[in-house]
């Protein structure tokens, strides 16, 4: 039997705990494709798809370093239920969505489950060495990771058929059906979630913790996803941006986790003393300042290509292809360190130049396997400067520099859609391709310009 099967057979919890991260991923693009295709038909503009898409990524930007110190310090399993129930009321919301008058219901709601989805992925990321066995847990975080991608590629496919046959209404209430079922499974885990609990009532008051588990967590594995591109579980550390209240390897409890601003101003002043550090952290945002694509997908599927909200989903679906496959096809590079570097220039700059092909290729087909391409590179992009962080950060700071670094490539990916969906409706959607992409190979030369030195070293 496959190991990934032997996994989920006989771990009931972490088989609980992956349906419910595959149904809130899934269901994240299971609503975003038909809202995505229905805002320019009530609106008659393209901004509107920007604002949200920038509402998505930006609150959770913002969000990123405060919520993994709440996924330290208040019950995990009370987080992602409660994170579950908020993205049920958002969804629900989107069935208001009828009219250009109401299309900033559309906004809100999208932001709200941003926000859910910021404190339920670091609690699900911290929680899972807590539902499987030490031998285990290396498979169940490569299974894991591949969640995001996954549900990417599914989501977004099924959202845009389901939506073109038979509306998008439909796609809404049967999201706000999956995420009751995701609560219900996390609420139905039996152990406990974490090693240590908050005293106080209050869970992030960084009040003195005391133990719920006989024996110590497993160690955090680690799958690392398309981030700018797409997504995927990280290391505890990583997600929750503080420290392990307990050490993985000895149960010993540590100094709880720092409050998120403190952390993210210590991070900044090592990223600012470690030269090569600071070229790894600036790289996620090429790929995420070209991001402004998405914002054209729609328009691409209906204006240019002529095929409606189905191919919208195939254009999104061949995203979460190229974040599944681009990880594995670049995984050869991790093991030469000479040229982590280099490689991380040239999959910025193949992003960039497979987006500038789609914004003139007259076919469909070929658009797609672009998508695929660019996106590859995305997630091998994400791959490479992750590993080499890990490698590069000591492990008492490794959690802030990855919170910081995650923050960052958000920040620029918001910031390009946010530019794209102001354009978009002024210009056309080949256009915001074409500057998205150049945005990107301009990015990737001069990140190479300046770190020559650094590659060198």
């Amino acid at each position: 039997m496959p190991p990934v099967l032997t996994v989920l057979i006989r771990n009931r919890d972490f088989r609980l705990l992956f349906f419910s991260e595959l149904v809130l991923f899934g269901g994240d693009w299971f609503v975003m494709i038909p809202l995505l295709t229905l805002l320019p038909e009530l609106t008659g503009s393209g901004l509107w798809g920007g604002l949200v898409l920038t509402a998505d990524m930006a609150l959770l930007a913002l969000l990123l370093p405060y919520t993994g110190t709440v996924a330290d310090r208040v019950d995990r399993r009370r987080v992602m239920v409660t994170a579950n129930l908020v993205g049920i009321i958002a969804v629900a919301a989107l069935l208001l969505v009828r009219s250009a008058g109401t299309a900033w219901v559309a906004v809100v709601a999208v932001g709200s489950f941003a926000i859910a989805k910021a404190f339920y992925s670091p609690a699900a990321s911290a929680a899972l060495p807590n539902t499987v066995p030490p031998e285990d847990l290396a498979t169940a975080n490569a299974l894991a990771g591949s969640a995001w991608g996954t549900m990417l590629v599914v989501g977004a496919s099924l959202g845009g058929v389901v939506s073109a046959v038979v509306g998008p209404y439909w796609c809404f209430a049967v999201t706000v059906l999956c995420l009751l079922a995701s609560a219900f499974a996390v609420w139905r885990v039996r152990r406990p979630l974490q090693a240590v609990v908050p005293m106080s009532g209050d869970g992030v008051s960084g009040t003195e913790p005391h133990d719920v588990l006989d024996t110590p967590p497993h160690p955090s594995g680690v799958a690392t996803p398309d981030g700018a591109a797409s997504g995927g579980t990280v290391p505890h550390s990583a997600a929750s941006g503080g420290t392990v209240p307990h050490s993985a390897a000895s149960g010993v409890r540590t100094a709880p986790a720092p409050h998120a601003w403190d952390a993210l101003v210590e991070a900044t002043r090592y990223i600012r003393r470690s030269p090569r550090v600071a070229a790894l952290v600036t790289v996620k945002s090429a790929v995420g300042l070209g991001n402004g694509v998405l914002v054209a997908f729609p328009l691409l599927a209906s204006v240019v290509f002529r095929i409606g909200e189905l191919g919208t989903g195939l254009l999104f679906a061949a995203r979460g292809a190229g974040a599944l496959i681009g990880p594995l096809l670049f995984r050869w590079v991790l093991k030469r360190r000479e040229l982590l570097l280099p490689a991380l220039a040239v999959s910025m700059s193949l992003y960039g130049l497979a987006y500038l092909a789609v914004a003139v290729t007259p076919w469909f087909w070929l658009a797609l396997i672009l998508v695929t391409v660019a996106h590859l590179a995305g997630g091998g992009n994400w791959v490479m400067s992750n590993f080499a962080l890990q490698e590069e950060v000591p492990d008492a700071l490794r959690g802030r520099v990855f919170a910081t670094d995650m923050m960052i490539a958000t920040l620029a990916i918001a910031a390009s859609q946010l530019v794209a969906g102001v354009f978009v409706d002024h210009v056309s959607p080949r256009v915001v391709v074409a500057v998205c992409a150049l945005t990107t190979v301009g990015y990737a030369l001069v990140w190479r310009l300046l770190t020559l030195r650094v590659m060198r070293g």
